[in-house]
């Protein structure tokens, strides 16, 4: 039994653990970006004005812009990562908390679908632009930019939300209300800002946008600290689930809820219908019992059933024989 609980424990710690990581270094992208966003800003500012210091500030926005665009694909990897962890380490989730897993993989693997969405209208827009649609493909661009973000905000947030009661409960809804804040104001100056042949603007509100990649300074920065209190709930979750996951989901569910708040009541609302209406997207992670048993009830539940183990066949044997043991 005790052996049990240690898998349990570890293997929400490790999804956790990798979680806290990822948005603590996507906090580090958006105020890299942000501060990028600044910095070209005040070039143009400088450019208009006549200053020699113009290119060295267009040095430092670029440099700054890198740093935080591999920041961001960093925190990309090790969002995956946890996915990965998580579809691994399924079978000694406490059963308890699965409901909880189960909202978030949902999000994740709606978030994933829209940045493939992304790339696709990027490289469809390289094939077909022209300046009739040049407006209207960067408005959808930036829209999808936002539904995106959006959605991993949520995903990353349901976690702390659903699995504690506690500060970790509270951080995740303020970061979501600032991280919905930020993607809303990043959009519309995104959107503001692609008129063909309006001149860049030097203000460092209405310069940029482009949510996800925070590519503005006041609004990015909201984005960068509603990244940086999802880890701090992160961080305070290991005492949640070290001290039993069922009672912190039972305090959710249970009599006590009708007395939340009511902000807490419509976070917990919102989950639970997308857990209803997302329902046919149900994770199958790694239990190789489900495809000899049959209970894969719907095809993207047997797509990412079965893809996983096609493209890794030794990884999936060693986990059919550790399960069957």
């Amino acid at each position: 039994m005790q052996v049990a609980r240690t898998n349990e424990v570890s293997a929400t710690g490790l999804t956790r653990r990798r979680l806290g990581q990822s948005a603590l270094t996507y906090a580090t992208s958006a105020a890299a970006n942000a501060a990028a966003a600044g910095l070209y800003a005040s070039a143009v500012g400088l450019q208009r004005s006549g200053d020699s210091l113009t290119g060295l500030v267009n040095i430092a926005g670029t440099l700054v812009l890198y740093v935080g665009l591999l920041a961001g694909l960093a925190a990309a990897i090790l969002f995956i990562a946890a996915m990965e962890e998580l579809r691994l380490r399924w079978p000694w989730i406490d059963p308890a908390s699965r409901r909880a897993f189960s909202i978030f993989w949902t999000l994740s693997l709606l978030g994933l679908v829209a940045l493939g969405l992304l790339g696709a209208m990027y490289a469809g827009s390289a094939v077909a632009f022209t300046f009739e649609r040049a407006q209207f493909i960067v408005v959808a661009f930036q829209g999808v930019c936002a539904v995106a973000a959006a959605i991993f905000a949520v995903a990353l947030a349901s976690l702390p939300f659903m699995l504690s009661a506690g500060s970790s409960r509270r951080l995740a809804i303020v970061a979501v209300l600032l991280a919905g804040v930020g993607i809303a104001g990043e959009m519309a100056i995104g959107i503001s800002n692609s008129a063909l042949y309006s001149p860049t603007s030097s203000s460092l509100l209405m310069f940029g946008g482009f949510p996800l990649v925070n590519l503005n300074l006041p609004f990015g920065a909201l984005v960068a600290f509603s990244a940086a209190l999802l880890w701090l709930a992160y961080r305070q979750l290991p005492s949640a689930l070290d001290n039993g996951l069922a009672q912190s989901s039972a305090m959710i569910s249970g009599p006590g809820a009708a007395q939340a708040r009511p902000l807490e009541q419509l976070m917990t609302t919102v989950l639970r219908g997308l857990q209803v209406g997302l329902g046919w997207m149900r994770p199958p992670f790694a239990c190789p019992r489900r495809l000899v048993a049959g209970r894969c009830h719907s095809p993207a539940s047997l797509y990412m059933t079965l893809l996983p183990f096609c493209a890794r066949a030794p990884l999936a044997l060693r986990s059919m024989r550790r399960l069957e043991s």
